[in-house]
């Protein structure tokens, strides 16, 4: 990995593509005259929803990578690889499971209640895990450019 900006530069990229192709199939697939279409009813409901709102956080977080140093990068790819594998998981099956009222939460649906919290979560850590390197990186720096007589 040479040059995280380049990686940063892809992410944002794909991201704004993965949501605009996702809002766009989403928006435009007119299923009531039911037309036998694979779009239609349950697969945009339980597959092009939760990939949807799974890439809403990710063009915000890859332009504060691309300011940070490569360090930063690499410390929140460790984290960010394994956990949005996890969140698209537990959002595709909260959306192919059966809808049940009261699920993890007394309010709503499980899938309601994984869209609510899942891509804030992965956000907010996310921030959380790039502020803090950031700052300890600074820091260090700052303690090694004082010059010593």
């Amino acid at each position: 990995m040479k040059n995280h900006k380049i990686i940063s530069a892809a992410i944002f990229i794909l991201s704004f593509a993965w949501i605009g192709i996702f809002a766009y199939l989403a928006n435009t697939v007119d299923c009531w005259p039911r037309v036998s279409s694979f779009l239609c009813g349950d697969f945009s409901e339980t597959k092009l929803q939760p990939l949807f709102w799974s890439a809403l956080p990710l063009p915000v977080i890859a332009i504060g990578l691309f300011i940070f140093r490569r360090e930063v990068f690499l410390t929140w790819a460790k984290f960010a690889v394994p956990a949005f594998i996890i969140m698209i998981g537990i959002m595709l099956y909260t959306y192919n499971n059966t809808p049940d009222v009261g699920g993890w939460v007394d309010w709503g649906s499980d899938d309601q209640f994984a869209t609510l919290t899942l891509p804030p979560l992965f956000f907010i850590i996310s921030v959380i895990i790039i502020a803090r390197k950031a700052r300890r990186l600074r820091h260090f720096d700052s303690k090694k450019s004082v010059p010593t007589f």
